[in-house]
């Protein structure tokens, strides 16, 4: 996967990482860290934030998740409660959240978003696991 702009009579590319998935979403993209954004060519350096914007205005919630840091904003927490169908008016099923569940999950949106990966049905079923005892993987 790629990002590619044309800017004063030339091409710049990006080289981004990204896997199939089974389901829905039925792709991932890899933003990596900051300090690794460093890595890239220098015309992107300080454009992180603005780049992931463009990126994910091609590639939409709904059919891509995405995984990195920082890669996660408000608008995307939007669309993932709507998605999920809204909030419920029960908690989190994790430990010490006092936050309300998604109404498809048993997690709040907090929780479904770890160190800024998107998790989406791949982690998470509709099931409400008691309280005591959830445990939840974490994919980086």
């Amino acid at each position: 996967m790629f990002y590619e702009e044309f800017v004063q009579g030339e091409w710049r590319r990006l080289e981004l990482d990204g896997e199939r998935l089974v389901g829905r979403p039925h792709h991932v993209i890899y933003f990596g860290s900051v300090r690794d954004w460093n890595k890239m060519p220098e015309w992107a350096h300080g454009r992180r934030r603005e780049i992931i914007s463009r990126v994910k205005s091609v590639f939409p919630l709904s059919d891509y998740s995405y995984s990195g840091e920082e890669c996660i904003d408000s608008a995307d927490l939007e669309v993932l409660v709507r998605e999920a169908g809204g909030l419920s008016d029960e908690l989190c099923a994790w430990a010490d959240c006092d936050e309300p569940s998604l109404a498809s999950k048993a997690i709040c949106v907090t929780h479904a978003c770890p160190e800024g990966s998107l998790v989406l049905e791949q982690a998470f079923n509709t099931c409400r696991p008691p309280r005591r005892g959830l445990s939840i993987a974490r994919r980086s």
